[in-house]
């Protein structure tokens, strides 16, 4: 499994979990990956953190920890900014960075599991800082979009 993120510009990670991911993985991924990497390179205060409905991540522990370290700014499941179900066109990582990287890696054809994360993780760490912030600017006009709407579809929206 790999996680990443897009914050300022920057792909934080990738960070890669072998074997399965719980709870308890996702917890240790939080505190020791995710909030070091978050916390060097915000620059405001006013970072929303968005992940979609996995059980593992959104037990108590996993939310009460998200929502304090990112000030109640989480968009999930079980907060009070809940992630809208059947979304992937909302979230700059799977309508940008996924596609965008597989194309990448179609084009090198990796022969093994670890020439595959070299690859991935070349790729994140070398990303165009404007790509990175149109795709996340093109989903926060998303975002308006479909609260304009009351949550429907806005497609047909100019």
């Amino acid at each position: 499994m790999c996680w990443v993120g897009l914050l300022d510009g920057k792909a934080i990670g990738p960070f890669w979990v072998d074997g399965t991911m719980d709870r308890f993985v996702y917890a240790d991924l939080l505190e020791e990956k995710v909030w070091p990497a978050v916390s060097r390179i915000a620059t405001r205060n006013s970072v929303y953190f968005m992940q979609d409905g996995a059980s593992c991540h959104t037990t108590p522990e996993n939310i009460s920890y998200l929502n304090d370290k990112f000030k109640g700014r989480v968009i999930s499941n079980k907060t009070d900014v809940v992630w809208p179900p059947n979304s992937p066109d909302l979230n700059p990582l799977d309508f940008f960075f996924w596609g965008y990287s597989m194309t990448h890696v179609y084009r090198i054809k990796p022969s093994s599991i670890e020439e595959l994360k070299l690859i991935v993780d070349d790729f994140a760490a070398n990303i165009n800082p404007e790509m990175v912030r149109k795709a996340c600017g093109s989903a926060r006009a998303r975002f308006c979009k479909l609260r304009s709407v009351g949550g429907s579809h806005f497609e047909h929206l100019n």
